[in-house]
């Protein structure tokens, strides 16, 4: 590796203009390496605080030269009855003090992980094959190998895979980080280097995490933590009509519990002035976790239609270090001199109103009406992603046969991975 290592670090200099002053240096003392992370881990509850199963649909299309599991094979995977976490574009970021080489993987011990750019040189499960066993949410893997940490430049930039000025995708990439570059070898077109800002990465999991929310009607809701680890910055968001308000907790300590009401009152303030209140406030709190404000401000943007415009009730958190490194190890080597993981917690809280109003949807779809059966029809599509786990929890609760035996035709309409 080390040869491999040295070889690069000549090429790297000579391509990318480095003064001669970064040449000179590279062989009197080790490198300082900065790796800092953030992502997040989406979860649903229902109003009585057991989480849902059927979280594994993309809020967001992510660009085409994004590696999926399910675009490599049509493997049979069977997560509509098993994911209850949604890990959500983990990004790595990193600051060497010079060109130079590290390797990376991650892992994902109860979950696996179904989605990464640049290519992985090995990931572990292997792809399932038609007919054999189911594949498990357990030990996943992702090893990029070696990864070439490249100073930013505009020559460096232009590698870039082209996206949209407004893509989600894009707001990731407003950093100060080095290029991180990557041989990939395809049997079609041989060896291509791969260049991006970060490392990306998303999951299917079934981790529980720490908080647990009761709602009742209203607004109300009970929060408890279930773990010893405070949990800091947590933000209770409601989205309404076209309104928002939130309230922010500093902590909540281990094992403890909190009941709040977050009523939306008539003057609320509408999304645009909402979103940009709570999302300066996001920015402080992520910033105040260790983030460089350009990344705290990435991260915001990035979640800014899914956390601060989607219609509900939700609680995001920050996770306690000592959980990121059990739910999701990250290795690099050598190891950085400092490491930052910041990965936010979304629960999204099943209200009894948003219950009952799904329950009814479901029982209007063979209405004699046109407009009831429209209207019906109409709610539950504006689920969008979070159609499958309501109507599991409308399962859970429901004791009319007819109704069941409804909402089990349509959740066979799901697919994998999907």
């Amino acid at each position: 590796m080390r040869a491999t290592c040295l070889w690069w670090m000549v090429l790297c200099m000579a391509g990318l203009g480095l003064p001669a002053a970064a040449e000179q240096s590279t062989d009197l003392e080790p490198p300082r390496l900065v790796v800092h992370e953030w992502g997040t881990f989406t979860t649903m509850q229902g109003s009585d605080g057991v989480t849902l199963e059927g979280l594994h649909h993309d809020e967001e299309q992510l660009p085409r030269f994004v590696y999926s599991r399910d675009l490599l094979s049509p493997e049979e995977v069977a997560l509509r009855e098993y994911a209850f976490n949604k890990m959500e574009t983990p990004v790595t970021y990193f600051y060497p003090s010079r060109p130079m080489c590290v390797r990376v993987r991650v892992r994902f011990p109860a979950g696996i992980l179904t989605q990464w750019y640049p290519n992985v040189r090995h990931f572990v499960p292997d792809l399932a094959e038609a007919g054999g066993p189911k594949l498990e949410l357990k030990q996943g893997v992702l090893d990029w190998g070696e990864v070439n940490l490249v100073s930013p430049s505009a020559e460096g930039e232009a590698l870039l895979p082209p996206v949209g000025v407004d893509d989600p995708w894009a707001y990731a990439r407003q950093t100060d980080a080095a290029l991180v570059q990557v041989n990939d070898w395809q049997p079609s077109r041989g060896y291509s280097k791969q260049t991006e800002k970060y490392l990306f990465y998303r999951g299917l999991g079934r981790c529980e995490m720490p908080l647990r929310a009761n709602t009742r009607k209203g607004g109300a809701l009970e929060l408890r933590n279930t773990s010893s680890h405070a949990l800091r910055h947590v933000f209770l968001l409601r989205v309404e009509d076209g309104r928002g308000t939130f309230q922010y907790v500093p902590e909540l300590a281990g094992g403890a519990r909190l009941e709040r009401s977050i009523p939306l009152p008539a003057d609320a303030p509408e999304l645009p002035e909402h979103a940009a209140r709570l999302r300066e406030k996001l920015e402080e709190a992520l910033t105040a976790c260790g983030l460089y404000p350009k990344e705290a401000r990435a991260m915001a943007l990035t979640w800014n239609r899914s956390y601060f415009h989607t219609p509900g009730l939700r609680v995001l958190y920050v996770l306690p270090d000592e959980l990121t490194r059990a739910i999701l190890p990250l290795e690099v080597e050598p190891a950085p001199q400092e490491a930052v993981r910041v990965m936010v917690a979304r629960l999204e809280c099943l209200t009894p109103e948003q219950e009952d109003r799904v329950a009814g949807a479901v029982a209007q779809l063979d209405a004699p009406d046109f407009e009831c059966r429209d209207a019906a029809s109409r709610t539950l599509r504006e689920l969008g992603r979070f159609a499958e786990p309501n109507l599991r929890r409308v399962l859970s609760k429901a004791e009319a046969p007819e109704l069941r035996a409804r909402v089990l035709r349509l959740l066979q309409r799901f697919e994998p991975l999907k």
